[in-house]
């Protein structure tokens, strides 16, 4: 399965959201995953940095399919395998092709159970090609006012790539994340969203954990921790798997 988190506004706990996903499918699934990471701001990949490399990103626009199969060795399927980002993504004139990457995504795709790929905050061709060819798709979003106001245009570019380029795409839902359940203005903006967009289109919440950052911010994951918070996050994420 090819599982892309997608929002093109930065800060929303996107990246937190998918390494931990990885660890769940890892450690609570038995799954076999793989993390690209194409955002060039490269938190995914500082976070996952005791993951198992096996290349860099941007060997997955610009080689193609026999090269990349050469060139990819050791893969654990006990541990997390990334692709990593680099500062070679940021220019965005090299990736208006998608050859490369759709070959080399379909023959990862036979390589393990997940791929998830985090996106940078931004439409791009990277993050276009990434909804083109992905099963899944989750859009975090923080209850917040410059979250709020990027949601429709993040959406309208999801359902349109379904609509015209990737009929086979299931959007599971809109993610909110770090809410802070006695913040009034949250509980508010969630409630107008809900109205607005029909609570359907939404998963349950997660809420704002300190514990969550300490463990990104400590290259760790978070069910390892000594959180007392580790249920809520695995609630959460077994409603996300039992809609894929």
């Amino acid at each position: 399965m090819i599982f892309t988190v997608a929002n093109q506004k930065g800060g929303v706990g996107k990246t937190t959201f998918l390494i931990n996903f990885a660890y769940y499918l890892k450690d609570f699934k038995n799954k076999s995953v793989l993390v690209i990471d194409t955002d060039t701001q490269a938190n995914c990949s500082y976070s996952l940095c005791n993951a198992n490399i096996i290349g860099d990103t941007y060997s997955l626009f610009t080689d193609d399919v026999n090269i990349l199969a050469a060139k990819i060795s050791g893969i654990k399927k006990d541990e997390i395998n990334l692709f990593k980002s680099t500062i070679d993504l940021s220019n965005e004139n090299e990736f208006d092709n998608s050859i490369n990457y759709l070959q080399n995504l379909k023959y990862l795709y036979t390589l393990f159970d997940y791929i998830l790929i985090d996106t940078a905050p931004v439409l791009s061709n990277k993050l276009i090609y990434s909804l083109e060819l992905s099963n899944y798709v989750i859009t975090p979003i923080e209850l917040e006012i410059y979250s709020l106001q990027g949601l429709s245009l993040m959406l309208n570019t999801i359902f349109n790539i379904k609509k015209n380029r990737n009929n086979d795409m299931s959007f599971l839902g809109v993610l909110p994340s770090r809410v802070i359940t006695t913040n009034k203005r949250q509980s508010k903006n969630l409630e107008k969203l809900y109205s607005e967009y029909g609570q359907d289109l939404f998963l349950p919440f997660i809420k704002y954990r300190n514990d969550l950052a300490n463990a990104s911010a400590s290259q760790t994951s978070f069910f390892k921790s000594n959180s007392k918070h580790k249920k809520e996050l695995i609630n959460v994420f077994d409603t996300i798997y039992a809609k894929m």
